[in-house]
């Protein structure tokens, strides 16, 4: 793999800071008050007008796009969460690989939140969620997962007697094609 270490976030509650060092700009405030890059003191930008969701949602899809290249871009991804809400529940979930799918499944709908995404040098995904009832963070890990419609095709699948002779998985008795089951190879 090739990939170099990726940050970014986006939150709900727009804030924009830059670095006068090395130019960095840096949408949400870290908790230290400093650059991820160089480690200045960060500067807040007068010109923040809300644009900065636009540039946030811009910066995930075309890191997420690099990311999805990098895991032989799959159609699904899988979500483990640990440590969410006040309770600090945990838990999993499926989603289309979208920028949008991603973040919405990350997002809360009722509450201010931060997420920040890194991907580092070995192509590893993880999202951190800040929240009220969050304050020390929930955290992601997200996998590149490959369903049995992503890996045959449908002729395959009743040849190889996986689905019957309608087309229903006979694993969870759903159509082939809205089977949500794991084919071979996931992650």
């Amino acid at each position: 793999m090739n990939a170099t270490k990726i940050r970014f976030e986006i939150t709900n509650d727009c804030q924009c800071y830059t670095c006068t060092t090395c130019e960095y700009g840096i949408i949400g405030r870290p908790d230290d008050g400093r650059c991820y890059e160089c480690n200045t003191e960060l500067q807040s930008d007068t010109y923040c007008t809300g644009a900065c969701w636009t540039d946030a949602n811009y910066t995930g899809e075309l890191a997420l796009d690099d990311w999805l290249k990098s895991v032989d871009e799959p159609k699904h991804l899988r979500i483990e969460g640990r440590a969410m809400g006040w309770q600090r529940r945990s838990g999993w979930t499926d989603v289309a690989a979208t920028w949008e799918k991603l973040r919405d499944a990350l997002a809360l709908d009722r509450a201010d939140w931060t997420l920040r995404f890194e991907m580092d040098e070995h192509g590893i995904l993880t999202a951190r969620r800040y929240s009220h009832d969050e304050p020390v963070g929930a955290s992601f890990s997200i996998y590149p997962v490959k369903h049995i419609p992503d890996t045959m095709d449908l002729d395959e699948a009743i040849k190889l007697e996986i689905v019957d002779e309608y087309g229903c998985h006979k694993g969870c008795g759903n159509y082939f094609y809205d089977c949500q089951c794991e084919g071979e190879g996931a992650r």
